[in-house]
């Protein structure tokens, strides 16, 4: 790798300068306000180093042009290796060259009307040192610069690697400064050791320390598919520098801008973002924050797709007017041997299909049919809204019974359940109620509530689980004599229970169906449509989950073989 390292030189008496200089003459006393400096230099063997170049820097100088005092004294060794120099007061450094090497010494002082008499010195083989220089927040190393003060010699790095290599040196401990051109970074100041006639390397990379506002580093995206959540974390900055932290989304779907999305300081170096939409890309960055509430430079963007816990499989039936259409799929039930059943409440019938949508017949003769509970593989009961009715119908579509008039006028829910047992549970929301009726349509008892109860699953034969309406807003677990044995938030319109006996059904609003376990734990969302409010669902066995949509006019399977 081929490194850069810049001397510039200036011997007295020479027809080749780098840079001219008016170069001090020797002298045996000193001129008024002078001091002078005599010393002598010697050969590896011991002999004078006769006709060796010495040249004298102030101690302090910067060798970048532009900053460079350049030589401000130099002479030359007689044949006894002698030299003397007359210079201002102050301190300097001395380089000396000739036929066997190099010298160095780092601090001599002049004192005015004075003689100073730096050691002797000899001139040893030239040497190097190398090393690699970086910036702690990844910036290029070829803004670096590796200045030797006290000589005209500095270096810096040929590419982003950050190497760098300044050979041709005196032996010597010598003052280097670091420093970038890239803002917000400390200066270095430390010493560096040239051996003679060695190459020798730095064991450890230099860091310049940054100190502005870092920019957070390997930003990482965990995503929750069941909960569809995005878990967001980084790498911690130095706690000196940070504050708190901002994390800023873009919707790539829509080709938005980034969006800051905490609605309070992020503290610890983590974020979890749960208010993304389903089936949209969407881009991630953070940015810290100093105590001082000035915000640095954004991450590198990361990216994920807010994708469902849910595969769709197919759609059951087609909208229309003609047989096997429906117009309104308010609810949907599917029996143990593969029968979709499906109520339209705008056509005003019970269409049956397979469970890969192929119709088998069609029931008609009904009142806005708006909700369906199976009886058995063949039979089910149909809750109709106008007059608010119940009839059991068979498997030639025949009315078996019917419950008139005991549900109120109010279209307020459309679920019923049968338990375990074969009593039909059917929530009167309008009358804050359940009313319970055997498998022949007798009536048994009422439960009564402080609020509308909507959605209805058994649990087993001794509970159930059951939604209110959006005034109370809970759902509540309830044992068969009406008593609420735990509830938690949110309101679902419809419910039932997933092949794994979770609990599946719609809170919050009419496209989004969400999982609990029976014990109120949350598990996941998944939005299945964005624009219409849904009628009801149910599960099968297999891990399929059938819901009916009025207004999109469709029921939809999808599947989740692990709820």
């Amino acid at each position: 790798m081929n490194m850069r390292k810049l001397t510039l030189l200036v011997l007295c008496g020479s027809t080749a300068f780098l840079l001219a200089v008016q170069c001090a003459n020797p002298g045996s006393g000193t001129e008024t306000g002078n001091g002078l400096v005599t010393a002598m230099l010697y050969n590896p063997g011991g002999s004078p180093a006769a006709n060796a170049d010495v040249r004298f820097c102030h101690h302090d100088n910067d060798p970048r042009p532009g900053h460079d005092s350049g030589v401000v004294g130099s002479t030359k060794t007689d044949a006894n290796g002698n030299y003397t120099i007359t210079l201002d007061p102050g301190p300097y450094t001395i380089e000396a060259s000739g036929d066997s090497g190099l010298a160095y010494q780092d601090l001599i002082t002049a004192v005015k009307g004075d003689t100073v008499r730096p050691n002797p010195d000899t001139l040893k083989p030239a040497g190097s040192i190398k090393g690699i220089v970086r910036l702690e927040e990844g910036g290029d190393p070829t803004t670096v610069f590796i200045l030797f003060m006290g000589t005209r010699t500095f270096t810096w790095p040929d590419d982003t690697s950050g190497s760098f290599t300044s050979d041709s040196m005196a032996a010597g401990t010598y003052r280097v400064r670091i420093l970038t051109t890239t803002p917000n970074y400390k200066t270095l100041d430390t010493n560096l050791g040239v051996i003679a006639g060695a190459i020798d390397s730095l064991p450890q990379p230099i860091v310049l320390k940054f100190i502005g506002i870092p920019t957070p580093k390997n930003v990482r995206i965990v995503y929750d598919t069941l909960k569809q959540i995005v878990n967001l974390s980084w790498d911690s900055a130095n706690a000196s520098l940070v504050s708190y932290y901002n994390v800023y989304r873009r919707n790539v779907t829509a080709d938005s801008t980034p969006v800051k999305i905490n609605a309070s300081p992020v503290r610890a170096a983590s974020y979890s973002d749960s208010t993304g939409t389903q089936d949209v890309t969407y881009e991630y960055q953070v940015a810290a924050v100093n105590a001082s509430a000035s915000e640095g430079t954004k991450s590198a963007a990361v990216s994920v797709e807010i994708v469902g816990m849910f595969v769709i499989k197919r759609i059951i039936g087609q909208p229309g007017t003609g047989v096997g259409q429906y117009q309104g799929p308010s609810a949907v039930a599917v029996s143990k041997d593969g029968k979709v059943f499906i109520s339209d409440i705008f056509g005003n019938k019970v269409l049956i299909f397979d469970t890969l949508g192929n119709f088998l017949k069609q029931d008609t003769g009904f009142r806005r049919p708006i909700g369906i509970e199976l009886k058995n593989n063949n039979s089910y009961f149909v809750l109709e809204d106008q007059p608010r009715k119940v009839r059991l119908i068979d498997s030639l579509g025949s009315t078996v019974f019917q419950i008139d008039s005991v549900f109120g006028t109010q279209p307020i829910g459309w679920d019923m359940a049968i338990s375990p047992t074969g009593d039909l549970y059917i929530p009167d929301a309008e009358n804050n109620r359940i009313r319970v009726f055997d498998s022949l349509g007798s009536f048994k008892k009422d439960l009564a509530f402080n609020y509308e109860p909507r959605a209805i699953a058994f649990l087993d034969s001794g509970r159930f689980i059951l939604g209110f309406s959006n005034i109370n807003g809970n759902t509540a677990v309830v044992d068969t004599n009406g008593n609420i044995v735990s509830q938690w938030s949110g309101p679902p319109s419809c419910i039932a229970l997933t092949k794994n006996g979770n609990i599946i059904g719609d809170w919050g609003n009419h496209y989004t169906i969400r999982i609990f376990t029976r014990e109120g734990f949350y598990l996941g969302k998944y939005v299945y449509n964005s624009t219409t409010d849904n009628g009801g669902l149910t599960t099968d066995s297999f891990g399929n989950v059938y819901i009916s949509m009025v207004d999109a006019q469709k029921v939809i399977v999808i599947f989740n073989g692990g709820i």
